[in-house]
């Protein structure tokens, strides 16, 4: 007799566990938003002739909290004298149907961009790109 056979089994799942499409797309629109806005906060900084750095929490073996500077990518580049913006979710390109970089043109509209970006993000026009990228990510090992 197998040990498992001993159990009962049933399909029942905790209340509030289940995750919804709509509630999978606002968290990806959430995550989205933060990682704009901290494109934002960076590129602010930028202007002003200081350095971004981004800080994240860990804990140690005692489960005692402290910060540590974690890589930061900004996503705006200047190529032949022209500003781009590339924009990701994670570490990976958004797939929009004109393609995942905008071309910002001067420095100085880069900031203008990527508050436009947020509000796109926040009215859900790139809930479609976001959901692709879920679609297409590889499953986990």
């Amino acid at each position: 007799m197998r040990l498992l056979d001993s159990l009962k089994f049933t399909n029942i799942v905790k209340a509030g566990t289940t995750t919804r499409p709509e509630d999978i797309t606002m968290r990806a629109r959430e995550k989205m938003t933060a990682a704009v806005q901290e494109q934002i906060d960076a590129w602010k900084k930028e202007l002003k002739g200081e350095i971004y750095k981004k800080r994240a929490t860990f804990y140690d073996d005692n489960d005692q909290p402290f910060e540590k500077e974690v890589r930061f990518l900004p996503w705006p580049w200047t190529q032949n004298g022209i500003w781009y913006l590339s924009l990701r979710f994670g570490s990976r390109p958004v797939p929009l149907p004109e393609g995942s970089t905008i071309e910002v043109g001067a420095k100085s509209n880069v900031l203008k961009v990527l508050n436009t970006v947020l509000e796109a993000t926040e009215a859900g026009e790139l809930d479609t790109a976001l959901q692709a990228l879920r679609e297409n990510r590889k499953p986990p090992v």
